[in-house]
């Protein structure tokens, strides 16, 4: 868990900027601060009862109370704006890390799915990543430490509460880690899925002609649909198994509320519990627990950045390749290719010093010389220089600079004809 922890937080500074490293700060105080709230709000309204009992009363005291506790709520309303400024901020870095990714390097999604499943990365996981900072974790990680002082202040009150808080702290721990356990387990299968299912809807999309006359269209849709209901069913039983957690502590909390009530009327009855504090401790009731949900929450999210950050790191690692070519000159060395075990290129010696024409017929290497030109495959043997370096020392968008490659498949842009010409340049 705490290599999961010290890699959350590794990625989690990668994808933050500077405004969003200012918000984070205010959220760390805004966690202090209602924490100290939590821990006093209840001692002071102990201390009103017990003034009201001797038939005493101070308005400066609820004063106190009211503005502490509408303080409190505000607090709260900022923490929520905050958390969502952050998640929106966090979605776009991640996209846009994505979208700058694929002209640095080769992308493997791209290249083993297409790119349905890329655009499933681009705006499904960077959205699902982003919900993953939905929680204020210093909130959490305070409300763990302020919990602990509250056990200790209810302590000199009676013994009922801190043994009850604490035996259901036990049996809730026990449901977070199988909820998660099948949370993690069906969500990622779920994921697994939608990689799956998206380059088959946009293939189904692109070619809706060729679809339109296919004979056994309903064949088709079935197929389709089969998938949509195993994906669906993944997600269900994820959310389920969240849901049933998150169920049973609440159940658990109930439950210990009850007995705590039972057990306190039975000590106030034989004056071993004032009323004041019991009032206290009932208050207390709800923010002690708030750590487990934190837990539980944190628990969930970590499952979830595992099975995300493994899918995706290809996407958001980037190269730091800062090298120029010195010149244009392009050397072939040696290089060997095999693909399934069958020798694809087999020692290529060329120093491309001028004009070449390849040829012959189709899967004898043609398109794969092109693309070891432009490091999109790498060589089993030898090595390809570009300007005195090998060509995988230089960013993919420097050697699509240097070479002009035209396949059959013509990329369009949703532009005018002059921008396809020009590809956005202007003449200097």
């Amino acid at each position: 868990m705490f290599k999961q922890i010290s890699q959350f937080y590794t990625f989690f500074k990668e994808i933050t900027f500077n405004k969003d490293k200012k918000r984070i700060v205010f959220l760390f105080l805004t966690a202090l601060l209602s924490n100290i709230l939590i821990i006093f709000i209840p001692l002071i309204q102990k201390n009103i009862i017990n003034i009201i009992i001797e038939r005493k009363l101070y308005p400066n005291s609820l004063v106190l109370f009211f503005v502490l506790s509408l303080i409190l709520s505000l607090i709260t309303l900022l923490e929520i704006f905050l958390i969502i400024n952050i998640q929106i901020s966090i979605q776009k870095n991640l996209s846009f890390m994505m979208l700058n990714s694929i002209t640095r390097k080769n992308n493997l999604v791209m290249d083993t799915r297409g790119s349905g499943a890329f655009m499933s990365s681009l705006f499904g996981d960077s959205e699902q990543m982003s919900m993953l900072f939905g929680s204020n974790y210093f909130f959490g990680v305070g409300n763990l430490i302020s919990t602990m002082v509250i056990l200790v202040i209810a302590s000199h009150w009676s013994w009922i509460f801190p043994v009850i808080v604490i035996l259901s702290y036990i049996l809730m721990i026990i449901v977070i880690n199988i909820s998660k356990k099948y949370h993690g387990k069906y969500f990622s299968m779920a994921r697994e899925l939608v990689f799956k299912l998206n380059p088959r809807v946009l293939e189904f999309i692109e070619n809706r002609k060729t679809v339109m006359g296919y004979s056994n269209i309903n064949d088709y849709l079935n197929d389709l649909e089969k998938v949509f209901n195993e994906r669906d069913g993944y997600f269900k039983k994820s959310t389920l198994s969240s849901e049933l957690g998150g169920l049973l502590i609440d159940s658990i909390k109930n439950i210990a509320l009850v007995i705590f009530f039972i057990l306190s009327m039975i000590e106030i009855l034989n004056s071993r519990l004032e009323l004041a504090s019991f009032i206290a401790m009932t208050s207390y009731f709800s923010s002690v627990f708030m750590p487990i949900y934190s837990i539980k929450q944190i628990n969930d999210s970590l499952a979830r950045f595992e099975m995300l950050y493994k899918r995706n790191k290809d996407n958001l690692k980037l190269p730091l390749k800062k090298y120029l070519p010195e010149s244009g000159n392009t050397y072939i060395d040696n290089i060997s290719l095999e693909y399934d075990n069958n020798v694809i290129l087999n020692n290529i010696n060329l120093e491309i010093d001028k004009l070449y024409g390849v040829v012959g017929i189709s899967g004898e290497g043609k398109t794969t010389l092109l693309k070891l030109l432009t490091g999109e495959v790498k060589p089993k043997f030898g090595n390809i220089t570009y300007g005195k370096r090998n060509i995988e020392d230089y960013p993919m968008s420097v050697i699509y600079s240097g070479y002009r490659t035209y396949y059959q498949d013509t990329e369009i842009f949703d532009k005018d004809l002059i921008f396809n010409i020009t590809l956005g340049k202007k003449r200097s």
